[in-house]
């Protein structure tokens, strides 16, 4: 049941405009007001295709939430830039998702680094190659005692 004191404030706050918030600020704006529209309510279905909403996702919908939400989304966008610039993926604390996580995301965005990262190149080029040819190996081993994807789907998907 969510905090009684958190529904009063909501309602406080829908009275005030953009000017009686900034009005109330401690200092100068860092930015223009960048209002979030958001409905309040619950999920539909919980459960759609790939996706499932899972504790809260799946439970309901919060307005305050927009702050964690916008977070999340600033994280995301910094990840994405990082990546973009020269490959790299970082992993904070104790974030959920590994790197290896993260790279596939990246990849199944089709997103691509503009460059290689700079520890790169404080490796001689011969044995970046040997490592790359290495790992090379390792995948298409592992790749040969796979079944296809119609043998997978065949054996294990009988409806």
């Amino acid at each position: 049941m969510p905090d009684p004191r958190h529904r009063h404030r909501r309602r406080r706050h829908r009275r005030l405009d953009d000017g009686a918030l900034l009005a109330n600020l401690d200092g100068k704006p860092l930015a223009d007001p960048r209002p979030l529209r958001f409905t309040a309510g619950m999920r539909r279905k919980t459960w759609h295709r790939n996706l499932v909403a899972i504790g809260l996702a799946g439970g309901f919908l919060e307005p305050l939430e927009s702050t964690s939400m916008h977070l999340v989304q600033q994280t995301i966008q910094q990840k994405i830039a990082l990546y973009q610039a020269h490959g790299r993926v970082t992993r904070f604390n104790s974030e959920l998702f590994a790197e290896t996580a993260w790279l596939q995301v990246m990849a199944g965005q089709n997103l691509l680094p503009e460059s290689f990262h700079p520890f790169a190149a404080l490796q001689p080029e011969d044995s970046v190659h040997a490592y790359l040819e290495a790992v090379h190996r390792s995948v298409a081993g592992s790749v040969a005692l796979m079944p296809d994807h119609a043998d997978y789907i065949a054996r294990h998907c009988k409806g």
